[in-house]
């Protein structure tokens, strides 16, 4: 148990903020992905309903 929390101590100073600075940029682009692709899903449906129109 000691040995656990003098690791994490040890972690705690730098990793955790390199740890924290991974998962938001990892949570951002994933974020960023699934704009582009529900973006590009209503681009292609509004293309099609348009394309249906004429």
């Amino acid at each position: 148990m000691a040995f656990a929390l003098a690791i994490c101590n040890g972690l705690y100073n730098w990793d955790m903020r390199l740890f924290v600075l991974l998962i938001s940029i990892s949570m951002g682009i994933f974020l960023m992905n699934r704009v582009k692709t529900h973006g590009l899903l209503h681009f292609e449906l509004f293309n099609m309903s348009f394309s249906d129109e004429r």
